[in-house]
């Protein structure tokens, strides 16, 4: 199984349901949901719901806002993670649509806190760059197909070599696609890997 037919797999066998998200929203959740699920991390996103604008995150209290973010885990990590970032957005950018059209992954890997998969997740789903992050999810996936890989820009290489041609449904842009597939990743890793272990289903969907 190459990564198109992979996606395909996904498409076809994964009920997903599409939760409308602000760009700023999205980038938040890129942080809460490391180590954690889609459900837990959209918990901590709405708890966020008054304060979801770079301004208001940035001037929160580390200890308020891990408050916040408990239900996603490693609540102090993500939450000096989060202030870290939105501080240092307004301070080489000004405000957050200029740094959605000038961001750059070598300025987002100086960070502190902020992974390279965090990075192309950020580039991906907030700034609309062609990019596919390889999350630990997806080197789940990809090791119960027996591929192993030496590096993370290697993964990333496998996933992005896409035979448009023979997808299942026509897309906008390589942006577009390259978003809904690691939503899929992430929905059914949460449906149906638990630790090491594939579910049945998940089997199914991958003989696909």
């Amino acid at each position: 199984m190459n990564s198109t037919e992979l996606f395909n797999a996904l498409y076809s066998g994964v009920k997903f349901t599409k939760v409308e998200l602000s760009e700023f929203e999205k980038l938040v959740l890129v942080i809460l949901i490391k180590q954690s699920s889609f459900k837990n991390s959209y918990e901590s996103l709405l708890n966020l719901k008054a304060y979801l604008s770079l301004e208001s995150l940035a001037n929160l209290e580390s200890e308020v806002l891990a408050n916040f973010i408990k239900p996603s885990g490693n609540a102090k990590k993500k939450s000096v993670t989060l202030l870290n970032l939105c501080k240092n957005i307004l301070d080489e950018f000004g405000d957050f649509e200029f740094f959605k059209s000038s961001a750059s992954k070598e300025w987002l890997l100086q960070n502190k806190g902020v992974s390279i998969v965090s990075v192309d997740e950020i580039m991906s789903f907030v700034c609309g760059a062609e990019e596919m992050a390889v999350s630990t999810q997806a080197l789940k996936i990809t090791k119960f197909l027996n591929y192993e890989f030496e590096s993370y820009f290697e993964a990333k290489e496998w996933f992005e070599n896409i035979e448009l041609d023979k997808l299942e449904y026509e897309f906008k842009s390589l942006n577009e696609f390259f978003c809904l597939y690691q939503a899929l990743i992430y929905e059914f890793s949460n449906l149906h890997i638990k630790g090491s272990n594939l579910s049945q289903k998940g089997k199914e969907i991958l003989s696909f």
